[in-house]
């Protein structure tokens, strides 16, 4: 059934859902203090605040269908967990008081605007998602810890990236990901499945974080990797829809271990490169402005090659080396 206030504040105790049930307060508060349960949908309706209680766990003993809230307030959440069989759906902004996981069975959990820890104090967020995806933004405004940063975000099904995620100690996602905005990290980032690129897109780990690509790479758009520790391409990149361009930057290491990279721009290598098999380049002009060592592997570039930028750039363990274009070497004249 529907509980509606007209701009007053509902706060509830323990909640056992027996129907389908909508709360709405207009600008009044929703306070969830105790348990909640029951094999029903719950929708809040308020542009005031929302708070799911400290004692709050949501869906726990009996799972529900859904949890919705409308857009044009706030909702806090502090209870830790929220459990449905079917979707979660929060059109309102986001803060997390506590550590919290969400979990669907094989359905998606989207927040359609800001996503923030409540305090300075970074909050992890764990979504158990089966096959669903985790949906972070539909609007150019929305962001994901840009005001307060998140601790761990772990996505246990995929990710459809259309929010900015800022300052996030780290993110794992366990499917596809479709990367429609940037990612910053303080440590690593590791995407397990198939990466879709539906815009530039600039990854970075403001630590020594590892950014593990375990799939294929593939869209019409720039990506940029940006990290002082290891970035691991494990597969094809462009291999179906080429990137329009590549970029990592200087002070780590770029293991291409999945044999080919392929852009309709330039790639430029700042940071020291490794080949794990027979590779092909292909772009307009491939850059490499530290070492590059083969590995004992070959080498094909379909495009011009530039090779190193200084002295302490070297060139070594190719089995074997071709470049359809044109080529400079500026890399150490004796290498070890």
């Amino acid at each position: 059934g529907t509980l509606a206030s007209s701009n007053a504040a509902i706060s509830l105790g323990v909640v056992n859902l027996g129907a389908t049930t909508i709360l709405s307060t207009g600008n009044g508060a929703v306070n969830l203090n105790n348990t909640v349960d029951g094999g029903y949908a719950l929708t809040v309706n308020s542009s005031g605040v929302t708070t799911f209680a400290t004692a709050t766990a949501i869906g726990a003993s009996v799972n529900l269908t859904s949890v919705t809230t409308d857009a044009g307030g706030t909702l806090v959440m502090n209870g830790g967990s929220v459990t449905t069989t079917g979707a979660q759906t929060y059109n309102d902004a986001v803060t997390l008081g506590i550590g919290t996981t969400l979990t669907t069975t094989n359905s998606n959990v989207s927040f359609n605007g800001t996503l923030n820890s409540v305090s300075t104090t970074p909050f992890a967020l764990s979504l158990n998602l089966g096959s669903g995806t985790a949906v972070f933004g539909n609007d150019t405004s929305d962001t994901i810890g840009f005001t307060r940063p998140l601790a761990a975000i772990a996505i246990t099904g995929a990710l459809d990236l259309n929010a900015a995620i800022s300052n996030a100690a780290s993110l794992t996602v366990s499917l596809t990901s479709d990367l429609g905005a940037s990612v910053t990290t303080s440590g690593f980032q590791t995407y397990s499945g198939a990466v879709t690129l539906s815009a530039a897109s600039i990854l970075t780990s403001s630590g020594l974080g590892s950014i593990l690509f375990s799939s294929t790479v593939n869209g019409g758009q720039a990506l940029t990797v940006n990290t002082s520790g290891v970035t691991t391409f494990a597969n094809a990149v462009g291999g179906t829809t080429a990137l329009t361009s590549l970029t990592t930057d200087a002070g780590g290491t770029l293991l291409i271990n999945g044999g080919s990279v392929r852009t309709t721009g330039a790639q430029t290598y700042n940071d020291n490169l490794t080949l794990g098999a027979d590779t092909t380049l292909t772009g307009t002009t491939i850059t490499t402005n530290g070492t590059l060592a083969g590995g004992a592997y070959g080498l094909t570039v379909t495009g011009n090659a530039v090779f190193g930028n200084g002295t302490a750039d070297t060139l070594t363990g190719l089995s074997a080396l071709t470049v359809s274009g044109t080529t400079g070497i500026y890399t150490h004249p004796n290498p070890p």
